[in-house]
């Protein structure tokens, strides 16, 4: 076997078990659910969606 080639198998296993143990710790994210909302890039403050308030209202006046 070819040393370049050992090493590469050596490698591979030593990621294989780093992934595997790692893996053991991770946790689904809070607020999956959430995930389109952020590609369409709405805005959340402290995990409350921020709603933008209309500022194109004309003021109503009074015709003479």
């Amino acid at each position: 076997m070819r040393a370049r080639s050992r090493c590469a198998a050596v490698l591979g296993r030593v990621l294989f078990k780093l992934l595997e143990a790692t893996q053991k710790s991770w946790r689904r994210l809070d607020g999956h659910n959430q995930l389109p909302k952020l590609v369409l890039r709405v805005t959340f403050n402290d995990g409350i969606e921020v709603i933008a308030k209309p500022t194109d209202r004309q003021p109503t006046t009074a015709a003479a």
